[in-house]
């Protein structure tokens, strides 16, 4: 489920699904960039509570999840203790008319 903003990853399938809704000429441009969040436990605690996940988990799941998570993502901890994710986006941009 958190990994539903992300379902036009493909560049290809997005542009297709552009011109198959009646936009022509779109460019589909991928930008490069990163998201950074004071801690782990709190990148988690944000995600999973602007997601429809929020009232489905209790306060224990969460600390589970948290407590997992750090280990996962340590790759992306720098030294002050911040998260720093890759989050690139594919910006589309089209005329009208």
């Amino acid at each position: 489920m958190l990994a539903a903003p992300f379902v036009l990853g493909d560049p290809a399938e997005l542009a297709k699904l552009l011109v198959d809704s009646g936009v022509s000429g779109a460019n589909v441009a991928l930008h490069e960039g990163s998201i950074r969040f004071p801690s782990v436990e709190e990148f988690i605690r944000i995600e999973v509570k602007g997601s429809p996940l929020a009232d489905m988990l209790s306060d224990d799941v969460m600390q589970i999840l948290a407590a997992e998570s750090e280990t996962a993502l340590a790759e992306f901890v720098v030294p002050s203790g911040e998260i720093v994710l890759p989050m690139d986006a594919h910006i589309v941009t089209a005329s009208k008319g």
